[in-house]
């Protein structure tokens, strides 16, 4: 990195968040969650996790059935279903640069399922650099 550039903000929550991924990287978590949310059927964009009848779960519960963004990548990180705060940092700053929204929650409720893969697809290429 650049010594004069700025660090992103991402990269500020990175270290605290090592502990909740369990020794995975941020790339094999964001895969992860795109492997899950790759399918429209899978993805939910009003709560963390629901079951088949649309009712609010909890992300590690074995009924959830879709998830959101932050569902999903919360339940690839580690099996207590805690995000990570590094991942809803990073994937604001994708969604900023590729949608001009500064929230990736925002973005999934206005654009949808499409727009939430694009933001996926891009936060792993970024996290392979």
């Amino acid at each position: 990195m650049d010594e004069l550039a700025p660090p992103t903000r991402s990269e500020a929550f990175l270290e605290s968040s090592r502990l909740l991924m369990e020794g995975q990287t941020p790339r094999n978590i964001l895969l992860r969650a795109l492997w899950v949310l790759r399918d429209p059927n899978r993805w939910v964009n009003y709560s963390r996790a629901v079951d088949d009848e649309g009712h609010a779960v909890a992300v590690d519960d074995p009924a959830a059935t879709r998830w959101s963004i932050e569902g999903a990548v919360a339940m690839a990180s580690n099996p207590h279903g805690i995000l990570p705060q590094f991942f809803m940092k990073f994937l604001d700053e994708v969604s900023l640069a590729l949608y001009q929204e500064e929230s990736v929650n925002c973005l999934e409720d206005y654009c949808g399922h499409m727009a939430i893969v694009c933001v996926l697809r891009r936060a792993i290429e970024l996290a392979s650099m």
